[in-house]
Formats: structure tokens, C-alpha cells, sequence
């Protein structure tokens, strides 16, 4: 079956290409009330100039450069991606501007607010904060020169209910894929017809209740390829399959490093007490035997010192 995992983002992307749905959003995350959408910057990336990025939204207001990504899959990697994407921005930010980078003038830049709106299903918490450093050595961290912060928020239904009722179009959005998950979610995902039905009801619901009514009615047939379109299910439990495996072979990989270690620590401390003890012994058993000619008088001796109770007569004539 073919099931494209990122048609929430796009569907995101699509409820949030306005101003005044990006203002709304803003102001329900901030508990601001911002009312002119003039005031917004719209900094999108598109792709048509940087082809392998495209952000969700971005936008500068009151001197804070928003960027705004959705994610229907757990990925602690965000961070990373914020990275790429405020390059980007600050980058058309500067070129917008004309600044001189190179300048011995300080200049000003509005300050970054990086915050990822998920509705994975295998999500908890109602927010997560996300940072790059995490990704580094853990031991190197507090050396670090860069740090960006993804601040993770649930959209799930029952989280953050504050912002998500504080927001019209976040709640239809919510609702939307809620009522679609409601839909699919007895369906045989090999079923594309079957599937392909239940989606197309879902949209009718969505459209006779206002769920991002707007988009459905005027872009149905786009929208249901977006559920239906891109890589296959197979495909994308695949990915989920690595991942997990990576994940559980790296934890292997630490149990077994810590049991070779300490096997390997083990069997070196028994051959430096073993040389250790040859050595002591050697030079035990010459300084006795010129005081104690009998070798079974020495070998009693010897036992008697803190280390050396188990040496045998044997052992004793080798250094003899």
C-alpha cells in the first residue's frame, strides 16, 4: 500500500501558509494579541532556491525570527535540522538587509525561537525540549560552541489543550487528524481501496464539521494523495525497523564493551598479580635459603607471608 508519512506535514504547511493563521498560532503559543498581520515577516523557505530544505513556516515578529515545523514521527534529530534551516535564514536575512558581516560594526539580528508542533502517536509528554548538544560527545558537551533548542510541543488530542483551543486553525488541524486516524484505523493498510474509502469520509466529516474546510473542499484531491502517495508502509516500518536496531545494537554494543572490559581487566590483573607474585617469590625464595638450607623449612616460610599461602614446594625449587 502506499502511504506518504509526511502528509501531515504537508497539511500542516498548507493550514499555516497565511498570515493571519500564523499570527492566531503565535499568539496562542505566546499568550500574546498581536491582531496586525502586517506586522509579520513571512520567511518560509520554499525550496525553489534551496532545494533539499523546506521548513514548514518561519516568520519574523517583534524581532523574533519564528520557525515553526511539524512532526507526525518522533524525531530527536530537530535539532540538527534547525540548524540548516537558520542558516538559511539568516542567511536571506542578511542578504535581504545588505548587512556587512565583515563590518568592525556589531549588528543586530532578531532572535531565533525554534518550536516543533508533533502529533506522533508514540509521544507522551505534552513538551519536549530538544538540544544539539545532546547529540555530541557526552563528555565534550559543556565545551561546546553552538546549541539550538527544539522546543517540542504535543498537539495531540488532550495535550496542550490551552493552545491548541487557543488557536482555530491548530484545533482544526488537530481535529482533522484526529477524525482521519478514527477512520483508518481498522482498515487492512494493504487495502488501498478499502483505505482510499475510509480517507474520503473522513474529509466529508471533516468538511461538514469546518476542519480545515477551506483546503479540503478546494484541494480534496490533493489532500487524499497525500495520504495515500509516497513510500510504501513496508518502506517506512523498514525505517522504523533500522532505527530500533540501531538503537538496540548500540545498546548491545555498550553491554558487551562493558563486559569485555571488564573480562579483559579481570584476566590483566591476574597476570600482573601472577608476575608480581613470581618475582616476590624469586626473590623470597634467595634470600631464605641462605638462613634455611631445607627447602620444605623455605616453602613454610614463604606460606606464611600475605599472598604467597597457596605456593607449593614445586614452585619453589624452580628458583632455587
Amino acid at each position: 500500500m502506499k502511504h506518504n508519512k509526511k502528509h501531515k506535514d504537508l497539511l500542516f504547511r498548507k493550514a499555516f501558509s497565511k498570515k493571519k493563521d500564523l499570527l492566531e498560532l503565535y499568539n496562542a503559543l505566546n499568550g500574546t494579541h498581536y491582531t496586525n498581520v502586517k506586522d509579520i515577516e513571512i520567511t518560509t523557505i520554499d525550496g525553489a532556491m534551496y532545494v533539499n530544505y523546506k521548513n514548514d513556516a518561519s516568520f519574523i515578529l517583534d524581532n523574533i525570527l519564528n520557525l515553526y515545523e511539524h512532526q507526525s514521527t518522533w524525531n530527536p534529530n530537530m535539532p540538527l535540522r534547525g540548524v540548516f534551516y537558520y542558516a538559511i535564514l539568516y542567511r536571506k536575512y542578511e542578504k535581504k538587509h545588505k548587512l556587512n558581516v565583515y563590518g568592525r560594526t556589531q549588528l543586530q539580528l532578531p532572535m531565533p525561537v525554534y518550536v516543533v508542533f508533533c502529533n506522533a502517536s508514540d509521544m507522551k509528554e505534552d513538551w519536549v525540549d530538544l538540544r544539539l548538544t545532546d547529540m555530541f560527545p557526552e563528555n565534550n558537551r559543556d565545551k561546546a560552541c553552538l546549541e539550538c533548542i527544539a522546543h517540542v510541543i504535543n498537539i495531540n488530542h488532550g495535550h496542550n489543550v490551552d493552545i491548541v483551543n487557543g488557536c482555530c486553525r491548530l484545533s482544526e488541524y488537530v481535529n482533522c487528524i484526529t477524525t482521519i486516524r478514527d477512520h483508518c484505523k481498522d482498515v487492512d493498510n494493504k487495502n488501498d481501496e478499502a483505505l482510499g474509502e475510509r480517507i474520503e469520509e473522513a474529509i466529508d466529516v471533516c468538511i461538514e464539521k469546518g476542519y480545515l474546510a477551506d483546503i479540503l473542499n478546494e484541494e480534496r484531491a490533493e489532500v487524499l494523495d497525500m495520504f495515500l502517495d509516497g513510500c510504501s508502509v513496508e518502506e517506512y516500518v523498514g525505517l522504523q525497523v533500522r532505527d530500533q536496531v540501531a538503537q538496540a545494537t548500540e545498546q548491545v554494543t555498550q553491554q558487551v564493551t562493558q563486559q569485555v572490559t571488564e573480562q579483559v581487566t579481570e584476566q590483566v590483573t591476574q597476570q600482573v598479580t601472577e608476575q608480581v607474585t613470581q618475582q616476590g617469590l624469586y626473590a623470597l625464595v634467595n634470600s631464605l635459603k641462605t638462613y634455611i638450607p631445607d627447602i620444605d623449612s623455605v616453602t613454610e616460610t614463604i606460606r606464611k607471608y600475605k599472598g604467597f599461602e597457596n605456593i607449593t614446594k614445586d614452585m619453589v625449587e624452580k628458583y632455587w
